[in-house]
């Protein structure tokens, strides 16, 4: 996601900068200490469990194996380095692995790193279902295992980090209260099944029927990849020809959509997206674009959150289960303050409408 100036340039020819939210030199100093004081006691640990006692540790010259989902996608590159930012911070090192959309391609890559001895295991699951037998290779009470995005069931996984799905959700719900009315008809447009788009889903819904009465969703259809994003709109407005609003639950179905109702001449119905690519800020910065909102996730979040949480485990303190990043809603008022996935992360992301939702950080257990 790029801050839109007139001197905008691709996020892919940026530097990486270091984050103003990274970890303090006194706070890493602090976790330095600590974590030579647990480890020539304790050893790693995660979930809270007491860790076995093993040789001394410390964390500068740990290593940190990273799988990610897809490598080729630019919001998982932008997350990979940062957390490379992250974990050369602390004096780590960083080994990354691509399961390119494939859950045999990361089972191998999972392996392929515990053998390798890290200290430390991040995983964005392609299928969590999958994974558990990989995951209980790594020896019990030292590896840190944290879960990217999407849950690992039934694995031995230290917590899970990710974007929060219920207020994204209802974040999307909130902001069609304020351009909607009674009688109005929102339309869904869903991508292949993930656990992330059925969580921001069910919040949006009942988000929906809660806080805007009378507006309701008036039919759902799937797009299983971006390119059949125009045929299932067509079907979606076939079926509702008079919708108002359609919730796209993928930044890239919304800018089909978008660019779909633009090639028609129709600035109806709306578009709502999820994610915040740079062709999604770009598509809602057009003058005359239906796309009206963006719920955009941050990588930077994730990245420091994943290493925060992980440097807690590793020095025998408790951690949450669950660590859920906030998101920051990107319209046509204020695309212009969209730090994009380089950015530096403003102190403050207000919702530029009245609203009761409140947008922080949340630990759930």
């Amino acid at each position: 996601m790029n801050h839109r100036s007139a001197n905008h340039r691709s996020a892919n020819h940026r530097p990486i900068r270091t984050l103003k939210c990274s970890l303090s030199r006194r706070e890493l100093c602090a976790g330095l200490a600590i974590a030579a004081a647990a480890a020539s006691t304790g050893g790693l640990s995660g979930c809270g469990n007491k860790a076995k006692k093993g040789p001394e540790l410390s964390i500068r010259g740990m290593k940190v194996g990273l799988v990610l989902a897809d490598a080729n996608d630019k919001f998982n590159r932008a997350l990979a380095d940062h957390l490379k930012t992250q974990v050369g911070d602390q004096g780590m090192e960083l080994l990354t692995e691509d399961g390119k959309n494939r859950a045999s391609e990361q089972i191998r890559a999972v392996e392929e790193l515990i053998q390798q001895q890290v200290n430390i295991l991040i995983v964005q699951p392609v299928d969590g279902e999958k994974l558990k037998t990989a995951l209980d290779a790594a020896p019990t009470g030292r590896t840190v295992i944290i879960a990217l995005e999407r849950p690992i069931p039934h694995a031995n996984v230290t917590a899970r980090v990710g974007f929060d799905q219920e207020r994204s959700g209802q974040l999307a719900a909130d902001y069609l209260r304020t351009v909607l009315k009674s009688g109005d008809t929102v339309g869904i447009l869903a991508g292949s099944a993930q656990i992330d788009q059925s969580e921001r889903l069910a919040a949006f819904k009942a988000h929906l029927k809660e806080k805007v009465p009378g507006v309701t969703v008036a039919g759902e259809e799937t797009a299983a990849s971006e390119g059949e994003a125009t045929a299932a709109l067509d079907r979606l407005l076939r079926s509702n020809s008079s919708l108002d609003a359609v919730f796209a639950l993928t930044d890239k179905l919304a800018v089909q959509a978008s660019k779909s109702l633009r090639d028609k001449g129709s600035k109806r119905p709306i578009v709502l997206g999820y994610g915040g690519s740079d062709a999604s800020i770009k598509e809602l910065a057009l003058p005359g674009s239906p796309l009206a909102l963006i719920v955009t996730v941050q990588p930077q979040r994730v990245a420091r959150a994943s290493i925060r949480l992980a440097l807690r485990a590793v020095t025998n303190k408790k951690v949450a289960r669950n660590r859920f990043m906030p998101p920051f809603p990107v319209t046509k008022e204020n695309y212009g303050s969209w730090p994009d996935y380089y950015g530096d992360l403003p102190r403050d992301a207000p919702v530029p409408w009245k609203t009761d939702l409140i947008l922080e950080a949340r630990s759930v257990d």
